[in-house]
């Protein structure tokens, strides 16, 4: 775990704005092409919700500002975060779950 020094940090400006504002965070969304990936999965016999989930956390333990989280006024990079999701439980309820990311998808999955 590192600490950014927000003086010195160059989104530290942007940082000390957003900050303030009472849920600083966003979502987002965006097509993707799945088209050589989804095949894949089904025929190796791979849980579509366990691949994309893994590929999603890849991709943002590979991105270091993706790995930043607030803590009261200070901004710290992990070295790992881990995803969590909402889960189907029994036919009508959803739970929150977060997941162990590993880097190795046998043993995340």
């Amino acid at each position: 775990m590192r600490k950014i020094d927000i003086q010195t940090w160059s989104r530290g400006e942007p940082f000390n704005l957003f900050r303030g504002f009472d849920h600083p965070h966003f979502g987002m969304c965006a097509n993707v092409d799945l088209t050589r990936f989804y095949p894949y999965v089904k025929s190796n016999g791979i849980s579509f919700t366990m691949a994309i989930v893994y590929m999603i956390a890849r991709a943002a333990n590979a991105i270091p500002e993706f790995r930043y989280r607030m803590r009261g006024d200070v901004v710290i990079e992990h070295e790992m975060v881990h995803p969590s999701a909402t889960i189907l439980v029994g036919e009508e309820t959803f739970s929150f779950c977060t997941l162990e990311y590993s880097e190795n998808f046998a043993v995340f999955s």
